[in-house]
């Protein structure tokens, strides 16, 4: 009788405790590594963070002035009463950032 009883239950319980522990550490040791990650890429220390700044090679920039034609559109009433859309060509200035 004590041998049944020695053989079902507590070997049971005993595989049980066992993988539990073996899943709480495994748990455990994720955790630990999700947090460094995240104080490491907080810091600016892994090489996929953003670390503050664009790199950018120095430029020489200046800010010019262009003029494009753009067609601009406008109402007129034709003769005989309709109004209609007609176009005309306007010079447009622009600031455009040119860069070398």
């Amino acid at each position: 009788m004590r041998e049944l009883e020695r053989a079902l239950p507590v070997q049971w319980a005993e595989h049980d405790r066992r993988r539990l522990r073996i899943v709480f550490a495994g748990c455990g040791l994720a955790t630990a590594l999700a947090a460094l990650a995240i104080a490491l890429s907080v810091v600016g220390l892994l090489p996929f963070t953003s670390g503050g700044g664009r790199a950018e090679a120095d430029r020489d920039c200046k800010t010019v002035l262009v003029e494009r034609s753009v067609r601009q559109p406008y109402f007129a009433r034709a003769r005989g009463g309709p109004v209609e859309v007609r176009y005309r060509m306007e010079r447009v200035p622009r600031l455009v950032r040119r860069c070398r």
